[in-house]
């Protein structure tokens, strides 16, 4: 061997030696109780929580079934035997509320789509204005034949979950923007439309999404609408699947379709969904014309006033007497839409696998071998899906030996994809940065953890806590494409145990940081 290859040789090992080095000292700053949490997360375990909270027995994890309270005490025995602290002795992990909330039993929508676009008059040479904008065309004089479509539930449409009981045999149908009548806020889609006795096409939403009286505007609509006599909403929706479900009007009968019906009905028009949908967003002014199409459309449904939910929490009092009055506080929406029609809606992604990464970090927690400083909770709201109901109740109603939330790290839909996201209030300073050094340890966080910090409640859980008690919030999920958002097809066979478990360790590891700073 030649002396300038053995030279060479050396300065591989020695390279290789330094390189160890720098390893073993990074190692050794992660602190040996953190390991241990870390290894207790395992995608067998994450994944096996999951498919218990989206399985049959549990039926869909509908607020008030039974179904759900076999739930709550599956949960609650998991957090005893991991030696988890009850709220009170009372209620043990569960915290009641007061619930609101209607079954939809069946439901059968079928409508008369016009087989052949009437041609509207328009002078020669005449240029074409946006259909969406255009004044209202005269309909041609001859009625167009209709075509008798029967729409498939859970495909081409379903009942809103608050949905009354109604039927109607054949309805005309107009469209109108976003269904909204603010005429205070200059904003009317009614204004000029009969729409007695009728069905309305509609986007939901409303031309200014940031404005908190438009979005107080667009949340009373159905009430609204019923008034000046409406049937019922049809909302395009993409996917159909959104549950839109805390705004029960009696006798309203609305329901959510397909952008393929929506598109099939605006056909006679010579447009699209997409097309009304842009122009206002555009435009930002009403929109409104007559239809041909007709609706037959039956609900059965029942409503109950006087229910009970609960929120699941259980926690591990902080080490530091000066400092566990303040709360790490782990939260997930354990709640799902049930079974309406009889027809199972997992939600395995959305949400056990939040829920179930919440339990697998509180069984870290749990056998680390030491308490953090500060208290650190876990907490399954339930209620999301009629309007983030669990948590807010509980950021209203804190248990006493919670004089803090410190923050809330908040879990939605991380089981499907390759990747994970994370944003963070941009104070404290350390919360970004806690989660920043264990993103460097566990690396599953796709790009930067962005700054958020919502103004008004909803979407999800952590919302509440920043409007109600303007603490400090985090959330983490995963980068999808969460293709079965809503819809029976939510299953454990979309779920993703490994991005599950990683994610898992690099929120335990974020708030364990964050509890012992």
């Amino acid at each position: 061997m030649s002396i300038q290859k053995a030279r060479q040789i050396i300065r591989v090992l020695g390279l290789f030696l330094i390189l160890a080095v720098v390893l073993s000292l990074s190692a050794a700053k992660l602190d040996p109780v953190y390991e241990r949490g870390l290894n207790t997360i395992r995608w067998s375990s994450v994944y096996d929580y999951n498919r218990m909270l989206a399985s049959d027995r549990f039926g869909g994890r509908f607020n008030a079934d039974p179904a759900f309270i076999d739930m709550v005490k599956w949960v609650s025995a998991k957090y005893k035997e991991w030696g988890l602290k009850p709220l009170n002795s009372k209620d043990g992990y569960a915290q009641p509320y007061p619930f609101t909330y209607t079954v939809v039993d069946k439901a059968d929508l079928t409508l008369f789509i016009p087989e052949k676009k009437p041609a509207p008059p328009q002078a020669p040479g005449a240029p074409s204005p946006s259909p969406a904008v255009q004044e209202q065309r005269p309909q041609s004089a001859a009625a167009p034949s209709l075509k008798e479509t029967k729409l498939e539930p859970a495909v081409d449409f379903l009942p809103y979950l608050s949905t009354g009981s109604g039927s109607v045999d054949s309805a005309e149908l107009v469209f109108a923007g976003y269904g909204l009548s603010a005429p205070e806020l200059g904003y009317d889609d009614f204004a000029g439309l009969d729409v007695q006795g009728k069905f309305v096409l509609c986007f939901s939403g409303s031309p200014d999404p940031e404005n908190e009286k438009f979005s107080e505007a667009a949340k009373n609509s159905m009430k609204t609408a019923r008034q000046k006599g409406v049937l019922g909403f049809l909302r395009i929706s993409n996917p159909i699947g959104h549950p839109n479900s805390d705004n029960y009007v009696d006798g309203f009968i609305p329901a959510m379709i397909s952008e393929k019906i929506a598109d099939s009905i605006l056909d006679e028009r010579g447009l699209t969904s997409a097309k009304l949908r842009d122009d206002l967003r555009l435009y930002k002014r009403p929109l409104a014309f007559a239809l041909s199409t007709k609706v037959r459309y039956r609900v059965e449904s029942r409503h109950f006033d006087k229910a009970t939910a609960f929120n699941i929490v259980g926690y591990l009092e902080g080490a530091d007497p000066k400092l566990k009055d303040e709360v790490v506080l782990y939260g997930a929406h354990v709640d799902h839409v049930g079974r309406p029609m009889g027809v199972l809606f997992p939600g395995a992604n959305d949400n056990a696998s939040g829920s179930a990464v919440v339990m697998q970090i509180a069984e870290a927690f749990a056998k680390m071998g030491r308490r953090p400083k500060r208290t650190v909770a876990f907490g399954l709201f339930s209620g999301e899906e009629y309007g983030i109901l669990g948590s807010q109740h509980f950021a209203k109603n804190l248990p006493p030996q919670f004089k803090k939330i410190d923050v809330m790290i908040n879990f939605d839909m991380v089981g499907e994809g390759d990747g994970a996201r994370a944003s963070c209030s941009a104070k404290p300073d350390e919360l970004k940065k806690c989660i920043e050094e264990a993103g460097s340890i566990v690396k599953i966080l796709r790009g930067e953890v962005r700054i958020s910090e919502p103004k008004r409640i909803g979407g999800t859980d952590h919302t509440a806590f920043a409007v109600i008690l303007h603490c400090p919030t985090a959330s983490f999920g995963s980068n999808g494409p969460h293709l079965a958002y809503h819809l029976p097809g939510d299953t454990i066979f979309r779920v993703n145990p490994d991005i599950m478990a990683e994610i898992a360790k690099a929120a335990y590891l974020s708030g364990a940081l964050f509890a012992d700073r």
